[in-house]
This record gives C-alpha cells, structure tokens and sequence, in this order.
C-alpha cells in the first residue's frame, strides 16, 4: 500500500489560528503589527476578459474591489481594471434596459420656436425669439 506514515501520539495538537470571517484569502506571509494583532492580507486575482461569466453580485462586488484598489491614483493597470468592470455593468444595465422611443424627432426644433413665439406673442413680445433667445 505505498509508504503510509501514521501517528499514534496521543499529544493534544494546538488549535490552528483563527482566521477572521471577513477573510477571502490568505497569504503567505501573515504579519503582526506593532500592538501584537495579527494582520492578514487579502488579495483578489480578477481575469478582465472573463468579466462576462461572473454573476451580477459577483461583478458589484469585483466593482468595490477595482474601487478599492490599492494602487497608486492613475496607475495604468488600475484604471483598466476598473474601467473593464464599469463597461461590463454599463453593457448588462443596457442590455436589459428599452431605449426611449421617439424622444427626440426632426420636427421638434421648429415646435419649440413655434411654441417660444407663441409664448411670447401672449406676453407681448413682438420677436418670436425675444432678444435672439434659443429655446433650449
């Protein structure tokens, strides 16, 4: 059956370090500080081109974690992930989302001159477009 070592000793083995529930990964190399608590680094390995199979709470969660970044303000790589991840949410949000309809058409312009002369006309403007005003 191979070479199988197996302990018999009968000694109490020490319980192993709590790890705090907040904690995703551990690595190598925990730390303690200068007041004696133990520090654990997390860190999260995140593919920008698989963005598209992660679950929706997945991709709000990895949005925090781009944001949290620790990286230094306008780092290259930093930006691009947190780019790549706010592209994603706009795509999915857009995906799913109808687009107005008929919210702007060709004749509008010239209804809301029309509307502003008629508007002015009733306060007693004689310029259809008071003192060359646009409407907006």
């Amino acid at each position: 059956m191979g070479n199988r070592s197996v302990s018999t000793s009968s000694a109490p083995q020490a319980a192993p370090d709590p790890v705090p529930a907040r904690s995703v990964h551990v690595a190598a190399g925990d730390r303690v500080d200068e007041g004696g608590r133990r520090m654990v680094r997390v860190t999260f390995e995140i593919d920008p081109a698989g963005l598209r199979t992660v679950t929706d709470s997945h991709l709000a969660a990895l949005w925090h974690v781009s944001q949290a970044n620790p990286a230094p303000h306008g780092d290259r790589d930093a930006c691009a992930l947190a780019g790549a991840v706010t592209a994603e949410i706009l795509r999915r949000w857009l995906a799913e989302t109808p687009p107005d309809l008929y919210a702007h058409q060709a004749a509008d312009h010239a209804l809301l001159r029309l509307m502003a002369g008629r508007t002015a006309a009733a306060c007693g403007d004689t310029e259809p477009a008071a003192a060359g005003r646009e409407p907006a």
